[in-house]
C-alpha cells in the first residue's frame, strides 16, 4: 500500500451479545487499527469522515508492529484513503483542524502536517527531538507540545530536569516556549474555540499527583491550576467540552489503610467532573462505580466511558453515564473486552459529531479494530 491509497473497509456488523446498541466493526484486517486518542478530534466537523492510525501499510508479519501511518474513512461508503506512507509517525499525537483541513503529526523528530484533500504535506519544525502528545490551535497558526528542556536547544544547565510547554508557528515563522515548569507536561491541548488557550496536565502516576489540571495562555502569561484537587482525590484525563466553556475529567476518592505491613491506597469513591475554563463551577458527579476514560457528548449533557462502573475486566464496557442531579447512572452500550495493553488498545470512547455514535477501539478479537456503535 502507498499514500493516495483508496480501498473499501471491512466494515460489518457486530452480531453477538457483546453489542447492546447497533455497533459496526469499521476495521477487521490482519493490522492494528486505532483512533487517534481519547481527547484528539478524530472526526471531520460534519461527523462524514473518521480520521485513523492503522499498521496496515507496514509490511510486517502479522502480530509484529509495522509502520503506523494516517488514514481517512468516508462513513457513507466506509472507503479509506492512506493520507501518510511513513516510518516512524507518533500516530497517537496527531490533531486535526477543520479551517485547514490538516492533521499535525510527528514524524521521528519532525513536526508535520498532511491536508487530507490534496494529501499536500509539509514540514513545520524539526529541531532534533520529538516532543509529547501534541495540540493545534483552532485557527491552525499553533501547535503546543510538552518537552524536556535538556532536549530543545537554547535551554542552559538552569533547566535541568524541567519541562517547557512549547508553542510553534505553523508558518515556520518561529517557536518559543510559553512556560517552564519542574514536571513532565503531556496531554497538551488548546480549546476548541479559542486559540490562545490550552490546557496541560502534570503526568505522573495516578496517585503521586498533587495536582493534575493546569491551564495557560498561549504566552505563559496566565498559567495555573485549574480546579483544587484535593487530598486523597485523584483526576484526570482531562478534555475541553466541544463549547470550550468547560473541561471535563474522571477520578475517585480513597483512603490510605494498612495491610501485610504497609500503608496501600484504596479507593471509595468515584466520579465524572466539570470545571469552567477560567477554573470557576468545579463539579463532581458521583459514579457507582470506576469509569475509566470518559469524554462528552457536544450536547454537553452526557458523558461515556470505556470501563462502564465494572470492577471486573469482564464486565467492563462503553456506558454512558446519564447525570441525575449529582449523580451519574450507566447505561451499557458494547461490552468490549479489551486487554488494555497496549495502549493502542484502549478503548477511549468519543463521541463521533451529531451525537448519534460513539466510536471506540478495543484488541478483542487479536488486534485492535476500531467499532462505532449507536447512542
Amino acid at each position: 500500500m502507498a499514500k493516495g491509497d483508496s480501498f473499501a473497509c471491512e466494515a460489518k456488523e457486530v452480531t453477538d451479545d457483546r453489542a447492546l446498541r447497533p455497533t459496526v466493526q469499521l476495521t477487521d484486517n490482519d493490522a492494528h487499527n486505532r483512533h487517534i486518542y481519547l481527547y484528539t478530534p478524530c472526526f471531520t466537523d460534519d461527523g462524514g469522515t473518521l480520521i485513523y492510525l492503522s499498521e496496515r501499510a507496514g509490511g510486517r508479519p502479522l502480530r509484529r508492529k509495522g509502520a503506523q501511518n494516517i488514514f481517512s474513512m468516508d462513513l457513507s461508503n466506509f472507503r479509506s484513503t492512506q493520507l501518510t506512507d511513513a516510518r516512524g509517525i507518533f500516530g497517537g499525537g496527531s490533531w486535526y483542524i477543520e479551517k485547514t483541513r490538516r492533521i499535525y503529526y510527528w514524524e521521528k523528530t519532525a513536526l508535520r502536517s498532511v491536508q487530507i484533500d490534496t494529501l499536500e504535506e509539509e514540514t513545520i519544525y524539526d529541531e532534533g527531538y520529538q516532543g509529547s502528545y501534541l495540540s493545534a490551535s483552532c485557527d491552525g497558526r499553533f501547535v503546543a507540545f510538552g518537552a524536556r528542556c535538556e532536549e530543545v536547544p537554547r535551554f542552559d544547565e538552569d533547566f535541568a530536569g524541567h519541562f517547557a510547554l512549547m508553542v510553534i508557528a505553523t508558518d515556520g515563522s518561529g517557536s518559543h516556549p510559553a512556560l517552564t515548569v519542574p514536571f513532565p507536561i503531556s496531554h497538551v491541548q488548546f480549546s476548541p474555540v479559542d486559540p490562545t488557550l490550552i490546557i496541560f496536565c502534570w503526568e505522573g502516576p495516578w496517585r503521586s499527583v498533587p495536582q493534575r489540571i493546569w491551564k495557560s495562555n498561549i504566552d505563559g502569561v496566565e498559567a495555573g491550576p485549574l480546579g483544587p484537587q484535593n487530598p486523597n482525590e485523584c483526576r484526570g484525563h482531562e478534555f475541553f467540552t466541544g463549547s470550550g466553556s468547560r473541561v471535563g475529567y474522571h477520578g475517585s476518592h480513597f483512603h490510605l489503610c494498612g495491610g501485610d505491613g504497609k500503608y496501600m491506597a484504596e479507593e471509595t469513591s468515584w466520579f465524572v467532573g466539570l470545571v469552567n475554563a477560567d477554573g470557576a463551577r468545579d463539579e463532581q458527579f458521583e459514579c457507582p462505580g470506576p469509569t475509566g476514560h470518559c469524554q462528552m457528548n457536544f450536547a454537553e449533557d452526557l458523558f461515556v466511558c470505556d470501563e462502564g462502573c465494572a470492577h471486573e475486566r469482564p464486565r467492563q464496557c462503553i456506558a454512558l453515564m446519564r447525570i441525575h442531579g449529582q449523580r451519574c447512572v450507566p447505561e451499557p452500550l458494547f461490552y468490549h473486552g479489551s486487554s488494555w495493553k497496549p495502549q493502542g488498545a484502549h478503548p477511549h470512547p468519543q463521541f463521533r459529531p451529531g451525537d448519534a455514535h460513539v466510536i471506540f477501539t478495543t484488541d478483542y478479537t487479536g488486534l485492535s479494530n476500531i467499532y462505532m456503535t449507536t447512542v
